[in-house]
């Protein structure tokens, strides 16, 4: 079962989107929970400052991954919109190669980067970072 996120997409400001992870019990903004070497794919969910899903369809959503206080990018998860797109639904597949050298190659504190690139070409990325708490699996 993909693991959900909501990512919301200010209309009044255009090019900002923010990622909320929700557990059962509580919204819990910009903090995501990862197991290395999952491969099930996180669903993300894209809405607007009022709660209302944005139309993605024909766009591109991403999530940039890399350590906390480094600059180098070591995994880009590019989404695919559910259809219909008008649901605002992507899933970001994960796959073992992620896990490889030089990239979430091991436990501890990452930071990401959630951006769509609607088909009109504006790009709208989320001002604050994800918190990613990546930890080891027990194989």
């Amino acid at each position: 079962m993909p693991e959900l996120l909501d990512l919301v997409v200010p209309r009044r400001i255009p090019l900002d989107i923010v990622l909320e992870v929700n557990t059962a019990e509580t919204p819990l903004p910009t903090v995501l929970k990862l197991v290395r070497n999952d491969t099930t794919d996180i669903r993300a969910t894209i809405r607007d400052l009022q709660g209302n899903v944005v139309d993605i369809t024909g766009a591109t959503p991403r999530l940039r991954i890399r350590r906390l206080g480094t600059t180098t990018v070591l995994v880009t998860w590019t989404g695919s919109v559910v259809a219909p797109g008008t649901n605002g639904v992507a899933d970001f597949p994960r796959v073992s190669a992620d896990y490889g050298a030089g990239k979430l190659d091991a436990r501890g504190l990452h930071e990401g980067e959630a951006e769509v690139t609607f088909t009109d070409g504006k790009i709208g990325s989320q001002f604050e970072r994800i918190l990613i708490i990546l930890e080891e699996d027990f194989d």
